[in-house]
């Protein structure tokens, strides 16, 4: 839903990059993020990533 109303499109992918370009440009750690869903185990994000989100 979030790249429909970005993007005017649906498409995971290039809605995560245009976040991490811009409002997570300076996320601590963040190793992998696949897809939006918070339960995949392909997903990796520290508890440094969090706090960072939390925060912002």
């Amino acid at each position: 839903m979030m790249s429909n109303a970005l993007l005017n499109k649906m498409t995971n992918r290039e809605v995560i990059d245009t976040i991490l370009k811009t409002d997570f440009k300076n996320i601590p750690q963040l190793q992998a993020w696949v897809d939006g869903s918070g339960l995949s185990r392909y997903n990796l994000f520290t508890a440094k990533d969090f706090v960072y989100i939390l925060k912002k």
